[in-house]
């Protein structure tokens, strides 16, 4: 069986005392799959991707991605897991000017701090490129790219 790239049990996001953006979401997607989230306007889209990306933290249930827990993790090891997961919200948010490769690693080199190297970073973009069909696209600006690519 193919393991679950991530997985939310029962999870519960509150903002505030009188406010829950999630309440009970169970939810999973199996690893090397596309899954497209959808619903209505303040549905817990954003919410629930901003949780499976570690970049809210659930008052209730827990989040594991790729196996591992996310709760209770220390500054560094949330910040390990936000270097290896992305996600594109409806607007694609791609900045125009730069290429699609360089949009692809801009996340990486904006937290590398110097630890991974130019070398490591372009190796990575080429396979999440390749992941997900666009290597032939890494060197076109953004704007001139097809929205399917974006």
């Amino acid at each position: 069986m193919t393991p679950a790239a991530f997985e939310l049990l029962d999870v519960r996001v509150d903002d505030g005392p009188s406010s829950r953006l999630l309440d009970g979401v169970t939810f999973s997607a199996l690893r090397g799959t596309c899954t497209a989230v959808v619903g209505h306007v303040g549905s817990g889209k954003s919410t629930l991707l901003r949780v499976i990306a570690g970049l809210v933290s659930p008052v209730a249930g827990q989040v594991r991605v790729f196996g591992e827990q996310l709760g209770g993790r220390s500054y560094e090891g949330r910040r390990a897991h936000r270097l290896d997961v992305g996600f594109v919200f409806e607007a694609t948010g791609l900045i125009g000017n730069l290429t699609v490769g360089d949009n692809i690693g801009l996340a990486l080199r904006y937290h590398d701090e110097g630890r991974l190297g130019a070398a490591t970073i372009a190796a990575r973009v080429e396979q999440v490129a390749a992941e997900v069909g666009v290597e032939r696209e890494l060197d076109e600006p953004a704007h001139r790219v097809n929205v399917s690519v974006r």
